[in-house]
């Protein structure tokens, strides 16, 4: 049976397999031997780091028979990898195809089962035993070379590399066969070294029914209850630190600078070593000296207050207040906070009950909601913009390959502007040159 670190994929994304605490030795202790049978433990130097076998290659076995021919000839054997373990060496493989079965099998022992339960004991039971994939060790198989019939005798890789755009480690694969070629026999080469591509596996798609929505009406921006033009006060990002935290680290900044240097002038003062004597080491002067303050973060009482001044700052704009004269609409992110409290699903009721007479959504002072407002208006309220942190993840793989992209486009169209201008300067100094040569030849 397949180990619990066996993998299908080719992509070789980390070296965690080289640590000491994967394939534990003690792991299975405990376990029975007849309910999993326990794999080899392979100590982490023993462990191949950088596999040039994957899962889609097709293999060979190097000795041993998994049966006879006609002619009583011992049959190796072959077939595609489906999955292997790095942490014990070891890979599976399927057959070729349902009338080719080479892959090296075992035998596995399971309790008979009722073919049809609801027919009942006379339909019978399925066999008691069953047949399952056997682990080969990796030195034990001979890669299949693509689109021929031979076999390599060896496995060579040029040195790997870890892609950060890909986020994988990438290096090439070399097969040594027995040299067939002319130019190899002519110039006395007994093997030739042949560069073998990495498996294409097929894609994995998604089946498509009736509830899933086509990809093009995904994208499409079909409902907006919210106006673009409408001022939006979307919660901010939580500061390094605050000003009168920063007041405060540099309050404590001085006395510290000050205990540091009466403690430096202290000892040059009270310490005053012979002539000679600063050689041993007991009268070294070591300074232990503990680091300087630094301004802390804003608690959340802090941040409360701030949410709150920047609410107030950003009714009280001009702007703002102009585009509520006109007839628009506001919207910020404590809107919910007044709303859920009072009706919805907080308070225990829902978003049903709120009338459908407009209130105006008038506003307080400090920029908060003095009326429930009505269905219209909170269906109005944007709160897709509040889910933007929660439905893109800045710093998964996607988005950091999308921001790479994009400085890589930035730095192109920089690096085609300065050539521009740098044709554009190399005209200019021609034409200067042709009119001062033309001058001259005029005196």
């Amino acid at each position: 049976m397949a180990s619990s670190a066996g993998t299908n994929r080719r992509v070789l994304r980390s070296l965690d397999h080289l640590w000491m605490g994967t394939n534990d030795k003690f792991a299975h202790k405990l376990r029975p031997s007849y309910m999993q049978s326990r794999p080899p433990f392979v100590h982490p130097q023993d462990r191949i780091a950088f596999w040039n076998i994957v899962p889609g290659d097709r293999v060979k076995l190097r000795s041993g028979a998994i049966g006879h021919d006609e002619q009583n000839r011992p049959i190796r054997g072959e077939g595609i990898v489906t999955s292997i373990d790095r942490t014990t060496n070891r890979l599976w493989l399927r057959d070729l195809n349902d009338d080719v079965k080479t892959a090296p099998k075992n035998i596995k022992h399971v309790v008979p089962r009722m073919v049809d339960p609801e027919a009942g004991p006379e339909k019978g039971f399925s066999p008691n035993v069953q047949s399952v994939p056997r682990p080969v060790h990796y030195s034990k198989v001979m890669l299949k070379l693509p689109n021929s019939d031979a076999y390599a005798s060896r496995l060579e890789r040029s040195k790997p590399f870890f892609d950060k755009r890909k986020n994988m480690f990438c290096w090439k694969r070399f097969a040594v066969v027995k040299a067939t070629s002319e130019e190899a026999i002519r110039a006395g080469r007994a093997v030739e070294r042949i560069e073998v591509p990495w498996p294409k596996l097929p894609e994995r798609r998604r089946p498509f029914n009736d509830t899933h929505a086509d990809g093009q009406l995904v994208q499409e921006e079909t409902f907006i209850p919210w106006m673009p033009e409408d001022p939006v006060l979307l919660p901010m990002r939580k500061p390094r630190t605050t000003e009168a935290n920063q007041e405060i680290a540099d309050e404590r900044r001085a006395d510290w600078e000050a205990q540091v240097a009466k403690k430096r002038a202290d000892h040059q003062g009270s310490n005053a070593a012979p002539l000679g004597a600063k050689t041993y080491a007991g009268f070294q002067f070591k300074e232990t000296i503990r680091p300087p303050p630094v301004a802390q973060p804003p608690s959340a009482s802090e941040m409360v207050k701030l949410e709150e001044k920047r609410l107030g700052g950003f009714v009280q704009d001009e702007s703002v207040s102009e585009h509520l004269s006109q007839g628009g609409q506001i919207f910020a992110t404590s809107d919910y906070l007044d709303v859920a409290p009072r009706t919805g699903p907080a308070a225990g009721g829902n978003w049903a009950g709120l009338t459908s007479t407009s209130s105006g959504l008038e506003r307080n002072s400090d920029g908060h909601l003095l009326y429930t407002p009505s269905k219209r208006e909170l269906d109005a309220m944007p709160i897709e913009l509040l889910m933007t942190q929660d439905l893109v993840n800045e710093r998964g793989r996607k988005w950091r390959m999308r921001h790479w992209h994009e400085k890589q486009q930035a730095l192109a169209a920089e690096k085609e502007k300065q050539k521009e201008e740098h044709k554009e300067l190399l005209r200019e100094l021609k034409v200067l040159r042709v009119s001062d040569s033309s001058k001259n030849n005029t005196l």
